[in-house]
């Protein structure tokens, strides 16, 4: 294609384009001037493209790649930043593709190399985490950073973040279109701000409270409290008879010791994640493990079968009254047996897994 058709396609297609896109937006650009400015702006850049490609007998392909790079962070800085940015993101996205612009070794399809943008986070009090490098339209990891004494909920763009958090950064979805810093939200649940018997957030009662926290071995992540569902998820078997569920908590002592079952709390989410998926591979149904992963409680669905200890902090918590029911734990005691607790007379035993049934309240850490 001759250069004056380049040129001619390439100025017409982003102006067209990022007019439309800003136009139907709910904050379009109305104003003339600024329409005319980026028009300006288009213009003179494929005129610069164009003519440092003759002159200097470089790639054309090259030369328009700085050409929307330039572009590009023209339009981030102008007025309406983020549905301009939009648009000419989608602008350049298209061009790259209808164009069939090749890319460089080292570059993306808009001439930046990669990591050209850096990602700040700003911890609000909590440990400090290290800025990130980022290319164009990549996503990130998430990092967490522990503050004592609160619960995390996530990164968020908003600048007034606190008190104002309502646009927080989806990890999957949302990508980098330039520099960025992100602020982290806490929780109001300061260690020491609950107690055995008070409401929780998934709207069970906490019945057990750790100040120093105690480790959730699926995450690695720590929490300081743990609540139990408003209600139990029925009675049901335990399931698996005859086989031991690889990785799971095996509590062999009977009776258990108090340091078995100290040693249990905080593992609960994860026998359970590898009961179920035990469960599943046996296409077992309505087990105990499988109600809880499935409860939906106060919008929360990170519902689980509590291990032996976890239990047992339920039952001396006097959250739930004395009942004729066993109830069962994640904590295997061998292949056909696991462990339940007595809320009758405080024993735990280990019960058949398919011939006994036993009750399920699920529980969360927080």
């Amino acid at each position: 294609m001759k250069y004056s058709l380049w040129k001619d396609y390439l100025g017409n297609q982003l102006a067209a384009r990022c007019c439309i896109l800003s136009r139907d937006t709910d904050v379009a650009i109305k104003d003339r001037t600024i329409n005319q400015s980026i028009n300006q702006s288009i213009n003179q850049s494929i005129n610069q493209s164009i003519n440092q490609s003759i002159n200097s007998n470089s790639s054309l392909t090259a030369s328009l790649k700085k050409s929307i790079k330039n572009l590009y962070l023209f339009i981030i800085n102008s007025t309406n930043t983020f549905r301009i940015s939009l648009a000419l993101t989608i602008t350049a996205l298209s061009l790259c593709i209808s164009c069939t612009i090749s890319t460089g070794a080292g570059e993306d399809g808009f001439g930046f190399e990669p990591d050209d943008f850096i990602v700040t986070f700003n911890s609000n009090g909590g440990t400090p985490v290290d800025p990130i490098s980022a290319s164009l339209f990549s996503t990130i990891s998430p990092p967490t950073p522990p503050k004592k004494g609160y619960v995390f909920l996530g990164w968020h763009k908003d600048a007034t973040c606190p008190p104002t958090c309502t646009d927080e950064w989806d990890f999957d979805n949302d990508i980098v279109i330039g520099n960025i810093t992100l602020h982290a939200k806490w929780g109001g649940f300061a260690v020491g701000s609950l107690k055995v018997g008070d409401t929780g957030p998934g709207g069970g009662k906490v019945f057990y409270v750790s100040l120093d926290g105690f480790t959730m071995t699926d995450t690695g992540a720590t929490c300081h409290y743990l609540e139990a569902a408003p209600s139990d998820s029925g009675i049901a078997q335990w399931g698996a008879y005859g086989t031991s569920t690889p990785g799971i908590t095996v509590i062999s002592s009977n009776p258990p010791t108090s340091v078995e079952l100290a040693n249990t709390i905080g593992r609960g989410r994860r026998d359970t994640q590898l009961i179920v998926a035990h469960l599943n591979n046996n296409s077992e149904t309505g087990c105990a493990a499988q109600l809880c992963a499935a409860a939906t409680f106060g919008g929360y669905n990170d519902w689980f079968l509590p291990s032996l200890g976890e239990l047992h902090e339920l039952y001396t918590s006097g959250i739930i009254p004395s009942s004729i029911l066993y109830y069962w734990s994640s904590s295997e005691y061998g292949s056909s047996y696991a462990w339940t607790q007595s809320f009758s007379d405080g024993g735990k035993y280990g019960y058949d897994k398919t011939s006994n049934t036993g009750g399920v309240r699920a529980i969360r850490a927080f």
